[in-house]
């Protein structure tokens, strides 16, 4: 998503249908006009905004400079400090909530290589409908392994791994 920021303006709404934002990949974008290049913003608490930042950007109605940070903001949106001295362009990916289908022209989300596994699905609703435990038994037993791989594949992407278990230590007496 692009988000053209206004001079001494720090917070933002996420935009329509928002679900989840990806924190990593907010970015500054190059403009040889404004005199910046792409910089990727560093990511900072609420709380760190403001303790150390929100008082300054307050008193600059006219900004400061480029953004290098930006913080979760309250409830629907987020914020960039310090306070934009310019009309700086910044850009974020983030997921969406889903919209319901309503229509027979409606097209899903879902990368098309997947569209085995939601017939499977919706065949499992239709034995269902029509009583039929058999079949939906064996497209329920297709459907959920296929879901899991989806969400394998589509939406657990770890950054990081952290392991917890506790280091167990063997001394040898000789």
């Amino acid at each position: 998503h692009t988000q053209q920021l206004l001079v001494g303006q720090e917070e933002y709404s996420w935009p329509q249908y928002f679900k989840v934002v990806d924190w990593n990949s907010f970015q500054l974008q190059k403009s040889e006009s404004l005199g910046v290049g792409h910089t990727m913003l560093s990511t900072i608490s609420r709380d760190t905004y403001y303790a150390q930042a929100k008082d300054t950007d307050d008193n600059a109605p006219a900004g400061l400079s480029a953004p290098t940070s930006v913080a979760q903001g309250h409830g629907n949106g987020y914020i960039v400090t310090p306070s934009p001295n310019q009309a700086y362009v910044i850009q974020y990916r983030y997921f969406l909530n889903h919209t319901a289908l309503s229509a027979g022209t409606d097209a899903t989300r879902i990368p098309d290589s997947f569209d085995h596994i939601l017939i499977e699905g919706a065949l499992y609703q239709m034995h269902m409908f029509r009583n039929n435990n058999e079949a939906a038994s064996i497209s329920l037993q297709l459907f959920q392994p296929g879901i899991k791989e989806m969400q394998g594949i589509l939406i657990n992407q770890y950054e990081t791994v952290t392991d917890t278990r506790t280091l167990r230590v063997v001394r040898a007496y000789f």
